[in-house]
């Protein structure tokens, strides 16, 4: 037992321990520092200027950049950036240094906005913004600035999952994903938790400063990186880089099927995590409870599940791990259905968070690495923003009719039902079998 236990840590720190795995580290904290800047604590910031709830609220479609990030992608894919030292060259580290650069700059701006400022009298909207109050957020320059930070951010996106998937062998995409989100969580921790906390101490210009001084991790890193091999494989012209990535998905003969798939894999969390807070303080926990063990211990879970779900990726495949990780993520529901079965019980959501997070968090190492894997590396920028925003668009949908389901049944039930949400991703993980990349429809690939 104590050697077999032995023999699996010298296997993770193996590959864990390369100093690959070290940049795509720094690369997750650097992809992951922006997002909220523009959400938490740039709304805490909003709430304190004294901005109304609508307005607020509104600024939640800063967020938009994201969700539609593809359309922008094959500019990534098709140009190669002019760029100094060893950056040279470099299709993916050229752009990630690019949007680092810009979003050194454009956070720092970002806290130098007043928030309460508004170019209605130069736009002539006084009188519409008194039948619609919510057009003054559109003529704010913070929003403005905001706007801009989340585009700059989700190209950064875009080059970073690029290189990701170009940098990885296949056998290394598990432990790549499980590292690259855990340095993802980190700087959620930092651009929310530390610059709150830093916000009682200093003017929102000097939060934003250190903030956007963090962008030089990323930046240096990406300095550093080691090229992908092949990284000067890229397509003949714009065209090509809008129309290949398609074309070359589509020549898999189960595309629909992948898709299908890419939609279904997370419903038992897209559906259950819209409801859960709701359903915890409605049986009598309260915010703080849900503070500490749904979103610490619930961290420090997703965390080990990843790094466990990589291991697993790594040693027996993704193929494998996804039918599994289908599995755990649907049973973790099971356990805060009991919850609602017995009530306010902290041992039992403790052990159903812990149980619920480490699945998600196996669930996201395997799925991540699976997407990857389907990926040519001639079109990864484009292929991968595709990939996750139709799986974006499936969560959010399965979220919005979550409160629907919620009303029609009780908690129990209702969690019982999210948790068979499972079955039509195993299904359909039948139905394809050991997947073949889409990029290379003619091959086969075995499961190492």
């Amino acid at each position: 037992m104590i050697e077999a236990g032995t023999s699996v840590l010298r296997r993770m720190l193996g590959v864990y321990g390369s100093s690959k795995m070290g940049v795509l580290l720094l690369l997750g904290f650097s992809s992951g520092l922006p997002l909220l800047l523009i959400n938490t604590t740039l709304n805490a910031w909003l709430t304190q200027a004294g901005l109304t709830t609508i307005a607020i609220g509104l600024f939640n479609l800063l967020n938009l950049p994201y969700s539609f990030k593809f359309l922008w992608s094959p500019v990534l894919d098709r140009f190669l950036l002019p760029a100094p030292g060893s950056l040279r060259g470099s299709r993916r580290r050229g752009w990630m240094a690019l949007t680092q650069v810009l979003l050194l700059l454009s956070i720092g701006l970002l806290g130098f906005q007043d928030p309460t400022q508004t170019w209605l009298e130069a736009l002539g909207w006084e009188e519409l913004a008194q039948t619609w109050p919510g057009i003054t957020v559109f003529t704010r320059p913070i929003f403005l600035v905001g706007l801009l930070v989340a585009f700059l951010s989700a190209s950064q996106d875009i080059a970073v999952d690029a290189y990701r998937t170009d940098i990885l062998a296949e056998r290394e995409m598990g432990a790549g994903v499980a590292i690259f989100v855990f340095g993802y969580r980190i700087a959620l921790l930092v651009s929310s938790g530390v610059s709150l906390i830093l916000a009682d101490y200093l003017p929102w210009w000097q939060v934003y400063g250190i903030m956007a001084l963090l962008m030089l991790i990323g930046l240096i890193t990406s300095f550093l990186a080691p090229e992908p091999e092949n990284s000067a494989l890229k397509p003949t012209s714009l065209r090509s880089a809008i129309i290949e990535p398609f074309q070359s998905f589509w020549r898999h003969r189960l595309a629909w099927a992948i898709l299908l798939f890419v939609v279904c894999f997370k419903l038992p969390d897209s559906l259950a995590g819209q409801m859960t807070p709701t359903f915890l303080l409605q049986t009598g926990f309260s915010t703080s409870d849900l503070g500490i063990i749904r979103s610490w211990i619930g961290l420090l879970a997703t965390l080990a599940g990843a790094f466990v779900g990589g291991e697993w990726v790594s040693r027996i495949g993704t193929y494998r791990c996804l039918f599994i990780f289908a599995a755990l993520q649907g049973i973790g529901n099971l356990g805060l259905g009991a919850i609602g079965l017995v009530g306010q019980n902290y041992p039992l959501l403790v052990g159903a968070t812990i149980f619920d997070n480490m699945a998600g968090g196996m669930g996201t190492a395997a799925f991540l690495a699976f997407l990857m894997s389907l990926c040519d590396r001639q079109f990864s920028a484009t292929q991968y923003a595709l990939l996750t925003s139709v799986f974006a668009v499936g969560g959010t949908l399965a979220g919005a009719v979550s409160g629907y389901l919620a009303a029609a049944v009780n908690w129990p039930l209702f969690y019982l039902i999210t948790a068979m949400t499972a079955a039509p991703a195993m299904v359909i993980l039948l139905w394809l079998g050991p997947p073949s990349s889409p990029a290379t429809p003619a091959t086969t690939a075995s499961e190492p």
